[in-house]
This record gives structure tokens, sequence and C-alpha cells, in this order.
């Protein structure tokens, strides 16, 4: 009996949501004309015409969001484990599949040549994501081919004398709530915390230097927690319903800070909260925000930053890095007097890492990468 009403249950949000499907379909601003385009073009090119012509029509439909909502609250009904190109782990956390890494060993070559080509201290990061040694979390049918390449590329790099700091979760025994987001694949910020200190206590070997130990203790910092704030990259694709909602922790100093800014969107002056803390993210917009871009904005992308505290330790750091690079960069522009942040991904034409570094002379490179940007060539083009 109580199987009976399941099904019947079942079946009848399955019947209202094709009815909204249709529904909206009618309502499409472009509807007729998707359907035109498609039928015109010859049949060798269908496929590629109907791809085309989907994400336009996903573009144009009136109440998206509210069509993603009922899709996302109808795939948790049916306890999908797979939804847009998103993959429900086995804990429930979203996940998107990284690509597998191309052309591997020319970008092991690449990184090898520039740390040579410098002479400058240079360390590789290897960030974690939520499948990082985690392979029970995946469906049976799915493979972490990226956990596997990326230690390749780490067994390269140190059998050439690159210093690897590997962050994947075989390192660190942390609690998985306490690392990631449920609903988008960066870092949480405290844990990004966490890995500021680690790798500023291996800055400090590497160049045989002592930081100010306020720096690193998260007890001189204010953490406002934004409660239900936050539906990360894979909760855009899939909806509330799906993955559910994360809390957002923005971390700043107790202590007085002065900085002054140059990035490609222009220059800032003052301190922690002015230069670095964007509250225009953190609003209650799902769909249209990123509130992971709290930290630094869009600045990240090619930043020059400059610390006026006395006590800031003086050197000078890049950090070649992607977008997991934001918290730890902002964490790291208040223990040392100088520190420029390049992701390469986002260089206009004709841009020379060489020439970058050679005019800002660093004591040291850092390149940060996350698993999802080592297939980008662009990350790798020195």
């Amino acid at each position: 009996m109580k199987y009976k009403i399941k099904k019947t249950t079942n079946l009848l949000i399955f019947f209202i949501i094709t009815l909204i499907v249709l529904i909206i379909g009618i309502f499409s601003k472009s509807f007729p004309q998707i359907l035109i385009n498609i039928i015109k073009n010859s049949e060798e090119n269908i496929k590629q015409s109907i791809v085309k012509e989907e994400n336009f029509y996903t573009q144009n439909i009136y109440f998206k969001n509210i069509f993603l909502e009922t899709y996302s609250a109808y795939a948790k009904v049916f306890d999908r484990r797979e939804l847009n190109g998103v993959i429900k782990l086995n804990n429930s956390y979203l996940h998107i599949p990284n690509n597998v890494i191309k052309n591997l060993d020319n970008k092991v070559n690449n990184i090898i040549k520039l740390k040579e080509s410098i002479d400058i201290p240079f360390v590789f990061v290897s960030m974690p994501d939520t499948i990082s040694k985690n392979t029970n979390l995946l469906p049976k049918s799915k493979n972490n081919h990226v956990d596997v390449q990326t230690d390749k590329i780490i067994d390269e790099l140190k059998q050439n004398n690159v210093m690897c700091i590997d962050f994947r979760q075989d390192n660190i025994d942390t609690d998985f709530d306490y690392m990631y987001f449920k609903t988008d694949h960066h870092i949480k910020p405290l844990y990004a915390f966490d890995l500021y200190v680690n790798l500023l206590s291996e800055v400090e070997n590497k160049l045989n230097i002592k930081v100010n130990d306020k720096f690193t203790n998260i007890s001189n910092y204010n953490i406002k927690t934004y409660k239900d704030i936050f539906l990360g990259t894979a909760g855009k694709r899939t909806g509330r319903a799906f993955g559910g909602l994360d809390d957002f922790n923005l971390i700043s100093p107790k202590f007085n800070t002065s900085f002054k800014l140059n990035s490609s969107y222009g220059y800032f002056e003052g301190d922690y909260n002015k230069v670095f803390v964007d509250e225009s993210f953190l609003v209650y917009n799902y769909y249209e925000i990123n509130v992971y871009k709290a930290y630094a904005g869009n600045v990240y992308t090619n930043m020059s930053v400059q610390n006026l505290n006395n006590d800031a330790c003086d050197k000078n750091i890049l950090i070649i890095g992607d977008s997991s690079t934001m918290p730890t960069s902002c964490f790291m522009a208040c223990a040392f007097k100088n520190i420029n942040v390049v992701d390469l991904r986002y260089q206009e034409d004709g841009f020379s890492l060489q020439d970058y570094i050679n005019n800002i002379d660093p004591d040291i490179v850092i390149m940060q990468y996350s698993p999802m940007v080592l297939s980008d060539n662009k990350a790798f083009d020195f």
C-alpha cells in the first residue's frame, strides 16, 4: 500500500514538472525561432545546432530560476545523483568533475623551465578539492583521474628539484565540513586560513626568515558568519533543493592595517576591509552573485599590494594562482610588505610572465593551483 502511494505521488510530481516545462517553453522569448534554426541546419550539423540553440534557449527563458528550482526539487524527490553536469557525492556534497589534464608532460616541463630560468626560490602548491584522495565519495561509475595525474605532476617536479607543497586531503587530517562548501568547488575561508599558515611556514623556511606570529594567530582576526548566503558554482547549476545552501565566513584582521593596491580594475588605498573586502558580493542573491568574491572581488587576477604596516615582513611575494588563491592572498598580504598576484588565464595577449617577474623582482615565486585549473593550457603559458 505504501509503495503504491509513493509511486502515485512520484508520478504526480513528474506530470506537474512536465506541465511546468511546457508552460515555460511557450513563454520563451525565442522558442519558435530556435526550432526553425535547428530544422534549417543540414543533418551533419544538427547535433552542434541543438547544443548551440539549447544554450541560447536556456538564457532566454522567462522565470529561468523558477524552472531550475522546480527541477531541483524534482531531482531531490527522485534521489538523482547527477544533474546538469554536477555529481552528488556519497556524503551529499556537490562536485563538478575536473577535466582530464592534457599535455601533462609539457606542463611539467614548462614549470621546470620557469623555475630554472628565474633563479628565484620557487614553490609549487597543489590545492585540494572535495574528492582529493577520497575515491569512496564518488559513485561507483565515476573515477578521479585528475588526482592520479596530480600525483604524477608532483612526483616529476620533485625529481627535478622543484619544491612542492601538497595540500590535498591525505596530508591534512581535518573535518570534511570544516574544509569544503556543500555547493562550491572552492575551500572554505577558515580552511584557507589554515593553508595560509602552513604555506607561510614553508616560505619562512625557504627564505630563512621569521614573520610576526600575530599574522598567523586566528584569534587576532574577526570572523563574521553569513548564514545560508552562498549558492556556489555547483549549486547554481542544480538549484537550492538539490544541494542546499552554504554559510560563508568573512575573516578580517582585528589589528590596524594600511594598504595600497594597484590592479587592472583600478587603484585602492585604505585598511584591509576597504582594500580587500568587496561587500557588494555579500548579499542574498543566489543566482546572480558569487559570494566567494567577497575576498578581493575581481582584482585578484592581477594585483600588486603594498603593505604600509611597520611590522610586516620586508619581502616581496609573487603568487601565480587561480580563484582558490583569493582568501589566502588576502591573508598573505597582511604578513608581507609587498605581494603580487597574477592569474595567467585572464591576462591580455602578449603578456610575458618572465618579463613580469623580472620587473617586480620577487623574493619567492609561489605557483598555487587547484585541480580544476590544471587542465587549462593558459595557466601554463609562461
